[in-house]
């Protein structure tokens, strides 16, 4: 009976070993994961009070590649979209914002924060600016305007050449008394960009 106890504890300690190396090595993980809160910094005053038509613009950003191969982060956008009412993938993205932050990489198990400024830029679709302190400035007479403010990325991986990710980073309404926001991402970080395969698969 012993013999067969301790036969049976080494079948499971070998199929526990070939599952641990076969998630080690032969399947590939692309997971990159975003959590994103305002500049304490540079953030706007007054913000949220009576007629206000100011969102941040300056935002900390923390990548962390969950998976098991690079991604390059090629380039960062921001983008105001008209997604009322809630988050989602696509922003609903209309008026594009450059921003200061140049391309890098995220390793695996890697952790990069970077801070992203919007840039400075006049008249853009709907009157919407960013000002000399990189914060959104809407026009006056804005109330009743809602929608998401994101981030944008181009992302490579060793898979896909170019993959495009949304990231939210607020959702907004401006009303008379103020603005009404919450942020994204507040009780766990978003996921941008997820796939997997078995190295013995074909892309």
């Amino acid at each position: 009976m012993r013999d067969w106890i301790t036969l049976g504890i080494s079948i499971l300690a070998l199929l526990l070993s070939a599952t641990t190396a076969y998630f080690a090595n032969f399947l590939e993980v692309d997971d990159l994961r975003v959590v994103a809160s305002p500049d304490p910094t540079n953030f706007p005053y007054p913000f949220g009070g009576k007629n206000a038509t100011l969102l941040p613009g300056t935002w900390q950003v923390v990548f962390i590649n969950n998976g098991t191969r690079p991604i390059a982060v090629v380039n960062l956008l921001g983008s105001i979209g008209d997604a009322p009412g809630e988050f989602n993938k696509q922003c609903g993205h209309k008026v594009f914002l450059s921003t200061d932050t140049p391309g890098f990489v995220v390793r695996e198990k890697q952790i990069v924060r970077e801070k992203v400024a919007l840039m400075p830029h006049e008249n853009k679709s709907g009157g919407i600016s960013v000002n000399s302190d990189h914060n959104v400035q809407f026009p006056s007479g804005s109330q009743g305007i809602e929608g998401n403010l994101c981030l944008s990325a181009q992302l490579a991986t060793v898979s896909k050449a170019y993959v495009d990710a949304g990231i939210n980073l607020l959702h907004f309404k401006f009303n008379p008394n103020g603005i009404d926001y919450r942020l994204a991402g507040v009780k766990s970080p978003q996921v941008i960009w997820h796939s997997k395969k078995s190295i013995f698969q074909s892309d």
